[in-house]
């Protein structure tokens, strides 16, 4: 008989699952430097901060 398992490659777990954290980490980073950020970005564009939210959420719901 064969080993179905022999077959498999070997897949790394902690790889994966770093790769995917700290994409959710920097997603989560750039989010807060722009929420913060905000306040200045409108007043250097002459905005208002419910025009630059507008811009944000756009922005957000449309990154990967």
């Amino acid at each position: 008989m064969h080993d179905a398992t022999l077959d498999r490659p070997h897949i790394n777990r902690w790889l994966i699952a770093s790769a995917v954290m700290s994409s959710a980490i920097m997603e989560v980073l750039d989010t807060s430097v722009v929420n913060v950020g905000l306040p200045h970005i409108a007043g250097s564009l002459s905005a208002t901060v419910d025009e630059a939210t507008w811009v944000f959420i756009g922005r957000t719901t449309t990154s990967p």
